[in-house]
């Protein structure tokens, strides 16, 4: 009968020990990438370029808890197939504007936390692309 408790145990301990372990893995991972997907793999599109700055600027207005303001990207073309821009960025923001380096505004969805741009010109590989994302006020309910 001993023995029995003894197995029995070292069972019931093993199987708790890994509910912890897998507990602690997704609470790491939730932790590490919030309630919103990003990062991970490319995408077929994402592989097409490399971004090579980020400039952001917002303007936070604390007692409305809303931000405004807009997103400069520089972006170097990998491929000459590159027609499409994919980024990612939650839903609950909204976008009022993107333009290119000559103030053409450009043809955008935002859906299922990313944003599809349309490019209106043709690139070759080494390219820069300039993008200006702006940014309506918005009520920062994004926080978890």
């Amino acid at each position: 009968m001993m023995k029995f408790l003894k197995w029995f145990g070292i069972v019931v301990g093993s199987i708790i020990l890994i509910i912890v372990i897998l507990i602690a893995t997704v609470l790491i991972r939730h932790d590490r990438y919030g309630f919103y997907p990003s990062g991970g793999p490319l995408s077929e599109n994402q592989a097409k370029y490399d971004v090579i700055y980020y400039g952001i600027n917002l303007e936070v207005f604390a007692d409305d808890q809303a931000i405004a303001g807009y997103v400069d990207i520089k972006l170097e073309a990998l491929s000459d197939s590159l027609d499409l821009i994919e980024l990612d960025l939650i839903d609950n923001f909204d976008i009022s504007s993107i333009t290119n380096s000559k103030n053409n505004n450009l043809v955008f969805e935002h859906d299922d936390n990313k944003i599809m741009i349309q490019l209106k010109d043709s690139v070759i590989p080494n390219s820069i692309i300039d993008l200006k994302i702006e940014f309506l006020e918005e009520k920062a309910s994004w926080r978890p």
